[in-house]
């Protein structure tokens, strides 16, 4: 019950009268329906009620006052929350918010708790809320807060191939016959086979070139005595006369230079054909 009035004292020869007015809650509400109010008179006789003239509270629109603002960390995974700030007017307005997006509305966002996307990394982030009532609504933005850039992976570095060994190269025919041994050597280079005596009066030997090597120079010694070697058609030849040497065995020696200034040495023991005894 809301006391309207309540009369000082008895009008002169009265008793005093209480006047009451009872408003109901729904009628006391800014910008409801026009209903009246109940008014009841009361004294030592008893009461009478009658109904006030129509009337209403005029509603006021929303006003900001407190500008909206955001708490919490903002980066990708935590969650902002959104103060409304303060809204005045009558009836006491409803609020309702929006998350901005670098002042963009981000679809579904409409709670007072936001939790930041991957989306959101480098872009500002606000919240925008309207106050309504029955006399009309108001909007007000927070402060944008910046939500930093994702970080840039540093590339891993690619690890350096390893280089591929080369291959060896096959060995030359010069560097074969270098390791040879001295008596294939000597076979490579056209000297005759050892397995037949020779003849006690002279030996020739005519050089030939094995494949992929080139006769420079060519030395021939027989029992280490130096023999002369002369080019005949192309090829290194030396005639050998076996009349001045001990019967036997003798050994030849052959010292080659090729023309890429490699030498290959060789050599190989012969033995002389004895003489056939005549038949007396």
């Amino acid at each position: 019950m809301v006391a309207l009035s309540d009369l000082s004292g008895p009008l002169p020869g009265h008793e005093r009268l209480v006047l009451t007015a009872e408003v109901p809650q729904a009628e006391r509400k800014a910008g409801g329906d026009q209903r009246p109010a109940a008014l009841t008179a009361t004294n030592s006789g008893g009461s009478a009620t009658a109904d006030s003239d129509p009337f209403v509270i005029p509603a006021v629109a929303p006003q900001n006052t407190t500008a909206p603002s955001i708490s919490g960390t903002p980066a990708v995974g935590q969650v902002l929350s959104c103060d409304p700030g303060t809204f005045t007017g009558t009836p006491a307005p409803t609020r309702s918010f929006a998350w901005l997006r670098d002042g963009q509305a981000i679809a579904g966002a409409t709670g007072s708790a936001y939790t930041v996307t991957a989306a959101d990394a480098g872009r500002q982030l606000s919240c925008r809320v309207t106050a309504t009532n029955v006399a009309g609504s108001a909007v007000a933005t927070s402060a944008a807060v910046a939500v930093p850039a994702a970080p840039v992976p540093s590339p891993t570095p690619s690890p350096s191939p390893s280089p591929s060994p080369s291959p060896t190269p096959a060995p030359t025919a010069e560097e074969v016959l270098a390791q040879a041994p001295a008596s294939q050597v000597v076979t490579a280079f056209g000297l005759p086979s050892a397995r037949t005596c020779l003849s006690r009066r002279n030996f020739t030997i005519r050089l030939r070139q094995p494949r992929g090597v080139t006769i420079r120079s060519a030395i021939v010694f027989v029992n280490n005595k130096r023999v002369r070697v002369r080019k005949v058609a192309g090829r290194f030849t030396a005639q050998i006369d076996l009349r001045g040497l001990p019967k036997g065995a003798f050994t030849v020696k052959l010292r080659i230079t090729t023309t890429s200034g490699r030498k290959i040495n060789g050599q190989r023991r012969y033995r002389t054909c004895s003489p056939k005894r005549r038949a007396v």
